[in-house]
C-alpha cells in the first residue's frame, strides 16, 4: 500500500471527511485530495501532523510493506489525555491495568527524565 492509499484508508477508518480533516489540521481539503489520489505527496511535517490526527505512526504511513502491520494499523495513546475509565485501550503492567494514580507517577517520572536532557 502506498502513502496515498494509506492516507485514504486512515481517513475512512476514522470515519471523517476531508473537510473535517482540514478543520482539525489546517491542511486544505483539496490538498488532502491530491495526497489521497497520488497527485502529490505531503512533506514530512504534514505527514507527522496527519499521523497524529489519524492515530497511526509516521512509519506506517511511509512504509509500503504491508507485512509490517498485518491486519491492524498502529495507534497512539497520549498518556496526558488517557483516562483509564473512558478509554478503548487499557494499558497493562504485568497483566494489571494502570490506575490513574500510577499513570500520574509515570508521567512525572518521564517528565523528569526528559527535563534532564
Amino acid at each position: 500500500m502506498k502513502i496515498a492509499e494509506r492516507l485514504k484508508y486512515a481517513r475512512t477508518k476514522k470515519e471523517v471527511t476531508q473537510v473535517e480533516v482540514q478543520q482539525s489540521t489546517s491542511i486544505h481539503a483539496k490538498t488532502l485530495s491530491g495526497y489521497e489520489n497520488g497527485v502529490s505527496e505531503p512533506d514530512l511535517e504534514t505527514i507527522k501532523k496527519l499521523a497524529k490526527f489519524y492515530n497511526v505512526t509516521v512509519d506506517w504511513l511511509l512504509d509500503d510493506n504491508d507485512s509490517n502491520y498485518p491486519g491492524k494499523e498502529p495507534f497512539y495513546i497520549d498518556l496526558n489525555e488517557y483516562e483509564p475509565v473512558n478509554s478503548e485501550a487499557i494499558i497493562l503492567i504485568n497483566g494489571e491495568p494502570l490506575t490513574k494514580k500510577e499513570l500520574d507517577y509515570i508521567l512525572v517520572g518521564v517528565s523528569t527524565i526528559r527535563s534532564m536532557g
